[in-house]
């Protein structure tokens, strides 16, 4: 079996193009992944290559098989499955406005895609599922991972427990003399911190850069033969490399210097943050965790891992600004402060202005700026938690794609998830 060099760390950008039209690959079982004890050395799915295609078909399923995890606690409170409202939305057409059009169906199966569900007015109307997902399957959401945590901060800053204009050093003295040292949490939760950072694929490809040992002391990438330690003793070795708050620039580490922060103002870990503040009120369905980085901690970044109905619900209460089952979870100014308050100067000076040309990066969610005040989390291979306000929609897509990330795969996916929710809200 031939393989690509298909990488990620975190939720890293590597433009490699594919075609639209290639079918659905193989399932994992298809493949032949991990079966037979032992299984074939060429099917068998690790630590090293569980992020590279075919075998990431298996493995962003699997997360828990070979790397340590921590569990979310659902809490105490009864399970609460999501009213049904089921659509068959197959042949709805989607594309590009001059673009050859396709049918959802197949334009999601052309991608790889593992499950995708559709929320509209609070009831489950869609759901697809494919390479044997099951709703409750916990799938490796690789930077949606960063929006949670980004959440989880937005309510401390709301109650009074975190400020956002404070420097990271007064926080974490251990960081004062890195590049985070003198940069604000706003700054941290914007992007716009000013440290030294490639994630070029060049760098990742390279097992003795920077880069590449960051992967690997967070466990996403690990090296053979090489311990990286933790996320937290590589922080420090970072450099600033121009001024803060200037523009906004795709940095993984800023999310991880994030989840310090919260550990140090709350005194919780991060599983424990997220279980208060968000898990615990939705009665979420299935199990939830994070994969823990080279030290035993959970890995802010990129390590969530849950299922399609729970990340639909944590949408939901996003598109319903913290009302969720007729109880607040957090005020409505938490998820307002997203696309209303975001710096689009910032933004528009940074790599992915051309992606949304009105848009803005607030919380560590995606605003598009545009008049539904549509935002999204956004992970490599195709991960999605996709929130339309104004349209009262939320979609979640979990996929295996054959490249991290492909910009003429990701306009056509994110304008079929606008197109579906003008079509639910036209059919009223």
């Amino acid at each position: 079996m031939k393989l690509g060099k298909y990488i990620l760390i975190a939720g890293v950008v590597f433009t490699i193009t594919q075609s639209v039209m290639a079918q659905q690959s193989p399932s994992a079982e298809e493949y032949g992944l991990m079966k037979g004890f032992p299984a074939a050395e060429d099917k068998r799915v690790d630590a090293t290559n569980w992020t590279m295609y075919p075998f990431n078909r298996w493995g962003f399923q699997n997360v828990q098989r070979f790397h340590s995890t921590g569990a979310i606690c659902n809490g105490y409170s009864e399970t609460i499955p999501l009213e049904r409202n089921m659509q068959n939305l197959d042949n709805l057409k989607v594309g590009l406005e001059g673009d050859q059009q396709f049918e959802l169906r197949e334009l999601l199966e052309n991608y790889n895609t593992d499950g995708l569900v559709v929320v509209h007015k609070g009831e489950l109307v869609y759901e697809r599922l494919w390479n044997d997902m099951t709703p409750t399957t916990a799938h490796w959401m690789a930077s949606t991972s960063k929006s949670v945590i980004g959440t989880v901060a937005a309510i401390l800053v709301d109650r009074g427990v975190l400020d956002e204009n404070v420097v990271v050093k007064d926080i974490i003295p251990e960081l004062s003399k890195s590049g985070f040292g003198k940069a604000t949490v706003r700054e941290l939760l914007d992007m716009s911190v000013g440290t030294a950072w490639d994630e070029s694929m060049s760098e990742l490809m390279n097992e003795q850069s920077f880069a590449r040992q960051y992967g690997a002391a967070a466990n996403s990438w690990q090296i053979k033969g090489y311990n990286g330690g933790g996320v937290m003793d590589f922080l420090p070795q970072v450099k600033q490399g121009r001024k803060h708050g200037e523009s906004f620039l795709y940095n993984s580490p800023a999310v991880d210097v994030m989840g310090w922060v919260l550990n140090r103002v709350t005194g919780k870990t991060l599983e424990q943050n997220v279980t208060d503040e968000l898990w615990q009120h939705f009665g979420a369905e299935g199990q939830s965790y994070y994969l823990l980085d080279g030290a035993g901690i959970a890995w802010p970044t990129g390590g969530f891992n849950s299922g399609l109905y729970d990340l639909a619900k944590f949408g939901l209460l996003m598109q319903q600004e913290g009302m969720i089952n007729g109880k607040r979870v957090f005020p409505s100014t938490v998820a307002t402060d997203i696309y209303k308050n975001g710096n689009k100067e910032e933004f528009a000076k940074g790599s992915h202005a051309d992606l949304y040309t009105n848009g803005s990066y607030r919380n560590y969610w995606w605003v598009f700026g545009n008049d539904d005040n549509a935002y999204q989390a956004k992970g490599i291979y195709g991960q999605y938690i996709y929130i339309n306000p104004a349209k009262e929609t939320v979609i979640v897509r979990f996929a295996s794609e054959k490249v991290s990330a492909d910009r003429e795969r990701m306009r056509r996916v994110e304008n079929a998830f606008q197109q579906i929710s003008d079509y639910l809200y036209n059919k009223e």
